[in-house]
């Protein structure tokens, strides 16, 4: 067994061992050095000193100069007299005089006014809004600060207009307008950190010690010799009482050499034997030391065929030890992961038996899961809710994998901790990429009546934090009070069906029972005639078919139909479009099957909110629209058709219309057939629907009787009027005017 780490060990010690001896003997020469050092100290004192009354001196005396510009006449004119049309002629001579400062002032380099009252901002060389200015940010967070007289910023970056490329590195002296309230405004004067640098380099160039100045948050504003950083050797420090700037000054490591004097041979004689006598016993004391690590090593080769081929490889005892303790660690690990993943897979599977019914005889299973989670015995006030994100398509879009990951991890957190702070009990899972499944336990006792409000009001309260705090939003289904676990199911059932009425009530919601039970529930007739005659109006290529399309999707917002039942009209709809169709040429057909049927099923799969469903339908229906128009005009049999319509339009109100006379006006025979074959129904059903739909509009516009309606229509004999028009509509002239009256 070669000792790698034996070697180690002893080579580890001698180097130390040497330096300690060096430092020993450096220690001795350290006296030597404190009387040059202290005198080096007090020098460099002295100079870091004028440094801070020089610099201090000369920015007071900026700021008298300030302050004397501030209490002038036309800065005060600036200020506080009212609008009136001079107040340009005033901005111009105060911003003549900062340019004036700026240009005799070698520390300035510029300077600007606020003024509160419109928030204008003028410089010494242009007037703009505080909107346009450069600096805004810098403005803003002055106007939270509170300081007494004056204030000196940190160093910061500087911008006259916003999109300015090269900012300047300044440091800003703020002063009130008026000096002790500042109700007025602000006064900004910019000083550059070169300019800073220049006045020290002017007046201490000969210098040959270094400085740095920081300001209250350590930024370097000034300093010489910035590129030797790492050979400096700090001697003195001190702060200004003026601006609360730290200096810092000392010499560099190349003007510290300490000359060494010369041992003597009996010095390095002692030196020499000391060296060897510790030199054994740092051999001996390491071969010591090692005995315990080599006993260890034999046992692990012992019971480990494989570390023993690996260590008749170029393996070391240490790694022979990591290799071994590694195996271990990943055996254990791969046996806590596997009892972890399975804990997790049955837990998640019976929370998904629970909800969906399929527990069978699993309850125990579930009562002691439920308890591991914090649900607690008896399970009574259980309710579901279903979180679901909105809009998720465009969520996977706009966030990453890892992005997604972690908002739905934050989104079940917040959830987690809005339900605990209620003192209830939650237990959560992903049931869907887009759905959070919450099963909620109200405290047990008295409020357990008032469990269901709880979960409304808590869902409003998830609702408006997510709101608040998240770009994207979710819309929450809530669920029915179950006093039971086998009720689970209906709650859950309940709270997926409230998410079915997102389509009508809109997104970023809270939908509950009671709050869809406050819009009245409609039946599906009055949306299915409305379909039926929709779908004859594009068939028959009638332009008035986008008023008909509008009435159809307010009946459906009014009668607050649910995803499945509005997904269903639809699917009718696209039915009665195809059978219509069929009674034109093939390529109608051919389009349906390629075209106008996949882009419906698209909308309809796709489709979240009403909104989305009526903009893709109406652009699928007003595309089948024109095709058939463009049909009944390509060829003469549609021209004459169309004439035919027209001509109907014109004299439906006469009695004596007749098709033996629409055949005779036009010199053709056969019009109820063209009819049949162009609109797939013949001439006296349109003529029956053009008669009806002229007497829905004067009952709902006038007051006539129905008699005299049916007369102005083209009927003399009421009955008959009556007996149709409920054929058509499904309720008399009378009942239908009452119905339809106020909307």
């Amino acid at each position: 067994m070669k000792r790698n780490w034996f070697y180690r060990m002893l080579l580890s010690s001698l180097p130390a061992f040497i330096i300690m001896i060096i430092l020993l003997v450096a220690m001795a020469f350290f006296q030597l050095n404190q009387l040059s050092r202290h005198e080096a100290k007090k020098a460099n004192r002295a100079f870091l000193t004028y440094v801070n009354q020089s610099l201090d001196s000369a920015l007071a005396a900026v700021d008298q100069q300030v302050v004397g510009f501030l209490t002038s006449a036309s800065v005060n004119e600036y200020f506080y007299s009212g609008l009136s049309s001079d107040e340009r002629l005033v901005a111009y001579n105060v911003s003549k005089e900062m340019y004036r400062i700026v240009s005799q002032t070698d520390l300035i380099d510029s300077m600007y006014l606020y003024r509160k009252r419109d928030s204008a901002v003028l410089s010494n060389d242009m007037l703009l809004k505080k909107e346009q200015f450069g600096d805004r940010d810098f403005i803003d967070a002055l106007l939270d600060e509170t300081f007494a007289n004056y204030y000196w910023s940190g160093v910061r970056t500087y911008r006259i207009l916003p999109n300015q490329a090269q900012p300047e590195k300044v440091v800003s002296l703020v002063r009130k307008v008026p000096l002790l309230t500042g109700t007025h405004g602000l006064m900004v004067i910019n000083m550059r950190t070169d300019s800073l640098e220049a006045f020290i380099s002017n007046v201490f160039g000969g210098n040959e010690s270094y400085y740095t100045i920081h300001d209250t948050k350590g930024q370097l504003i000034a300093a010489n010799l910035a590129g030797e950083s790492s050979g400096r050797i700090p001697l003195s420090e001190l702060h200004s009482e003026y601006n609360l700037w730290s200096y810092e000054s000392g010499i560099l490591a190349a003007q510290s050499a300490v000359i060494l004097p010369v041992a003597s041979y009996a010095w390095f004689a002692m030196l020499l034997l000391i060296v060897i006598l510790s030199i054994g016993w740092i051999v001996y004391s390491t071969r010591r030391n090692y005995k315990p690590l080599e006993t260890i090593i034999g046992k692990i080769q012992y019971y480990s065929e494989r570390q023993r081929e690996m260590l008749n490889g170029k393996t070391d005892e240490f790694h022979f030890i990591q290799s071994a303790l590694e195996e271990l660690v990943r055996q254990t690990n791969d046996y806590r992961k596997q009892h972890t993943d399975g804990l997790l897979h049955r837990r998640r599977n019976l929370f998904f038996d629970m909800l969906y019914g399929t527990a069978g005889g699993q309850n125990r299973l579930w009562e002691a899961e439920a308890k591991a989670v914090g649900l607690r015995s008896p399970f009574e006030g259980l309710q579901v809710l279903v979180v679901e994100i909105d809009q998720y398509r465009e969520f996977e879009s706009k966030y990453t994998a890892t992005d997604q990951s972690l908002l739905k991890f934050l989104l079940s957190s917040v959830v987690k901790e809005i339900v605990s702070g209620r003192e209830m009990r939650v237990w959560q899972e992903w049931i869907g990429p887009s759905q959070l499944a919450v099963v909620l336990q109200a405290p047990s006792g008295p409020n357990l009546q008032h469990a269901a409000d709880d979960g409304v009001d808590l869902s409003e309260a998830i609702h408006s934090w997510l709101s608040k705090n998240l770009d994207f939003s979710v819309t929450i289904g809530v669920g029915t009070q179950s006093v039971t676990v086998d009720q689970l199911p209906e709650s859950f059932d309940m709270a997926l069906d409230m998410l079915k009425y997102k389509s009508v009530l809109g997104r970023n919601n809270v939908i509950h029972s009671q709050k869809v039970g406050l819009f009245p529930k409609s039946d599906l007739y009055r949306p299915v005639r409305i379909v039926r005659l929709l779908v004859q109006s594009v068939r028959t290529g009638d332009e008035g078919w986008p008023d008909m399309f509008d009435s159809l999707f307010a009946e459906i917002a009014d009668g607050v139909l649910n995803r499945d039942e509005i997904k269903s009209l639809m699917q009718y709809l696209m039915f009665q479009i195809y059978k219509d169709l069929a009674h034109l040429p093939d390529k109608f057909s051919t389009r349906w099957t390629m075209e106008w049927n996949a882009a419906g099923e698209r909308v309809l799969t796709q489709f979240e909110v009403l909104d989305e469903l009526r903009e893709g339908m109406k652009e699928l229906l007003g595309d089948i629209f024109l095709a058939v128009r463009q049909h009944l005009h390509s060829n003469s049999r549609g021209e004459i058709v169309m004439q035919v319509k027209e001509y109907l339009e014109q004299h439906y109100a006469d009695p004596n219309l007749s098709l033996n006379q629409v055949s005779d006006h036009f010199g053709i025979k056969y019009v109820s057939q063209l009819f049949k074959d162009e609109f797939g129904e013949n001439y006296s059903d349109y003529l029956a629907r053009i008669r009806i739909s002229h007497a829905k509009q004067q009952l709902l516009t006038t007051n006539e009787t129905v008699q005299k309606i049916a007369e102005r229509v083209g009927y003399q004999h009421p009955f008959s009027f009556i007996r149709l028009f409920k054929k058509l509509t499904g309720m008399t002239p009378g009942d239908y005017r009452k119905t339809n009256r106020g909307l």
